[in-house]
């Protein structure tokens, strides 16, 4: 894992300031729990305790920074040393990284950092592509990227994974109605030919014959 003083140097390197207060609070559980103390003080409601601890010295934003940059850290040293002893990555194993992943974006997102908050989700999603709460969070990151017809496409695949009646599908059906009102009232004829591919309505050959005709 990471030492104290590479945590140090990572933050003066990126925002100019070692931030050993903030590293030593994460930290501080490891002189009861050892290398277990990564279990605590290292997750989302961490990050949010640092900007109320430190806030006043840092400024809350940058406080929370160096938090998620030190939790990442951690993370994904863990994983790669985890992935080395065993050949392959076991379900349950595969499904704590995709937490993981997910939380990472999550927080990333909180801090206004929405398209590397994106990369988390994709990175979740890529070791476990069911996770329909995961799905959820990318398509509302991806309204605020103003990616509207990729947020669309992420609703969609809440309404197929998740169950009928759950509060996410109910998200993702108010969420995916509105966008579609929005792409219906646009001027722009190619906008609508997206949202229609989009939806399975016209077929690749369909839309490809329809951009011809309007550059003509």
């Amino acid at each position: 894992m990471p030492s104290h003083e590479e945590h140090c140097q990572h933050s003066l390197k990126r925002y100019g300031v070692r931030g050993d207060d903030i590293h030593s609070y994460i930290d501080e559980p490891c002189k009861l729990a050892g290398q277990g103390h990564r279990v605590y003080r290292h997750d989302t409601k961490t990050i949010m305790l640092v900007g109320e601890i430190f806030g006043a010295k840092y400024g809350r934003e940058l406080a929370e920074s160096i938090a998620l940059d030190h939790i990442t850290a951690d993370h994904e040293e863990e994983v790669r040393h985890r992935n080395n002893l065993t050949k392959g990555v076991n379900s349950e194993t595969a499904r704590k990284d995709s937490g993981a992943w997910s939380n990472k974006g999550n927080s990333l997102s909180r801090l206004g950092r929405f398209d590397e908050a994106i990369e988390c989700y994709d990175k979740a999603l890529k070791i476990n592509p069911q996770n329909a709460n995961t799905w959820a969070r990318k398509g509302l990151v991806e309204e605020k990227l103003d990616s509207k017809l990729e947020a669309a496409k992420s609703y969609r695949k809440v309404i197929e994974l998740a169950p009928a009646n759950d509060k996410i599908t109910q998200l993702a059906r108010q969420r995916l109605r509105e966008l579609e009102g929005s792409f219906s009232s646009a001027e722009d004829p190619m906008q609508v030919l997206k949202l229609r591919l989009t939806k399975g309505e016209i077929t690749q050959q369909e839309y490809r014959d329809c951009v011809e005709l309007l550059k003509q």
